[in-house]
């Protein structure tokens, strides 16, 4: 992950400026949020055609020991995006309350990219 453009995923600008993950098995994006935040909705837009996982909790490594790894945050919810769409919103399945959010593209057939151009958390 290109943690360097990560912010741009939160910029509120919309479609103008997005996170581009290079082809991976599995990309994936995080960020850690200002403030402790409960979720229930999350909004994505920009995204390639596929199937997604949203987390929220407070593990801030992508690739942890027993006890880390954005793996072992609390799964907010899953969607896809079809084709000729390029957003998803998906309601979590109860709210939950973390610092670091992560979007994963479970698409792990084939390399992949994971486009973001903005995620909006209500």
């Amino acid at each position: 992950m290109n943690s360097e453009s990560a912010y741009f995923a939160m910029d509120r600008a919309g479609n103008v400026s997005c996170y581009r993950s290079g082809l991976e098995i599995l990309p994936w994006w995080k960020v850690k949020l200002d403030n402790d935040t409960t979720l229930k909705k999350v909004t994505a837009i920009g995204l390639i055609p596929g199937w997604y996982q949203v987390r929220l909790g407070y593990t801030h490594s992508h690739y942890g020991t027993q006890e880390g790894g954005i793996h072992t945050n609390p799964v907010c919810g899953s969607g896809a995006v079809g084709e000729g769409q390029s957003s998803f919103s998906i309601r979590c399945h109860k709210a939950i309350k973390g610092q670091y959010i992560s979007i994963q593209s479970l698409e792990d057939k084939n390399a992949t990219e994971l486009h973001l151009c903005d995620i909006i958390l209500t």
